[in-house]
């Protein structure tokens, strides 16, 4: 079921403004076939109306809100598939100039990999199709899996088609894992030129194995791996990219260098690393005990 909130005196000038869109209830399925083909072509299509002399209603909406949806997704060509149910999601004025609140919550299951749990967004959106502007300010997003893993995203992000760029600054948690990345995207249309910086913050390695269920690797001295990093900056395009500097540290190695990756599709890949100094004695399995007599 849906209700819509339309404004009269623009019909007069063939625009149909709705103030506030609700849909309740729907269900989607989106379906890629073994040949890649989809079922989804008209569902972006323009579907406004002629009038009576030929020319085309303009259509815009401010605010949506939507309860107990289901969004499903196979692609039987990558045998993928995944679902959002239970769908909750609420906007302010998103044709206002000043950002909007915008809150979302759903169920996800997905088959490969198996997960299942429960996500939820809040942060600000602001829309301008007319200047080609778009922003997503405070979004926090979280992830919470059925097993207790629990992610977290919180940036900012700024879309300008007039300049074909993409700003966008995050912080993003997994279990022990904290990642900082800045990246800029520069000619979108075109060569997808892309620059920024990745940071992971310090993390203790057997800590993160365990709490993933994963076998910790036995060595003689039972203090290495607990201690890693890394920060890189990267650089590229559709022909491929640079990471330079690379400034790692693995418990007492530092690690510095340089990786380059050219073509996408048949990879050449070259890099240069330096490791200042690295006791391999102490990673190695322990001595095997002398057999009782």
């Amino acid at each position: 079921s849906a209700r819509a909130n339309v404004r009269l005196l623009p019909l007069l000038r063939r625009q149909i403004q709705i103030d506030e869109l609700l849909v309740d209830g729907l269900h989607v399925n989106l379906l890629k076939n073994r040949k890649g083909e989809n079922n989804w072509p008209d569902f972006f299509a323009n579907k406004s109306e002629d009038s009576n002399d030929g020319k085309r209603f303009e259509i815009s909406v401010r605010a949506v809100r939507l309860s107990g949806a289901t969004i499903s997704y196979r692609d039987q060509s990558q045998k993928t598939e995944f679902s959002l149910s239970e769908i909750e999601l609420k906007t302010g004025d998103l044709g206002g100039a000043a950002p909007a609140p915008v809150q979302f919550e759903a169920k996800l299951t997905m088959a490969k990999p198996a997960v299942k749990g429960a996500m939820s967004l809040t942060g600000n959106a602001l829309i301008n199709p007319a200047n080609r502007t778009y922003a997503a300010r405070g979004i926090q997003f979280t992830f919470t899996g059925d097993d207790r893993i629990t992610a977290t995203l919180k940036g900012d992000a700024a879309l300008d088609l007039n300049t074909q760029s993409l700003n966008a600054e995050i912080a993003a948690t997994l279990l022990d894992l904290a990642l900082d990345a800045k990246v800029v995207t520069e000619a979108i249309d075109s060569q997808h030129r892309f620059r920024g910086k990745l940071t992971l913050h310090e993390f203790n390695p057997r800590s993160l194995l365990a709490k993933l269920d994963r076998a910790t690797p036995q060595t003689r001295d039972k203090s290495v791996l607990t201690r890693a990093q890394l920060s890189v900056d990267v650089a590229g395009d559709d022909a491929g990219f640079t990471l330079e500097p690379i400034a790692g540290r693995l418990d007492s190695s530092a690690i510095s260098g340089k990786v380059t990756v050219v073509d996408y599709r048949t990879p050449r890949i070259r890099f240069h690393l330096n490791v200042d100094q690295l006791d391999l004695d102490r990673y190695r399995p322990p001595a095997p005990r002398p057999p009782s007599l």
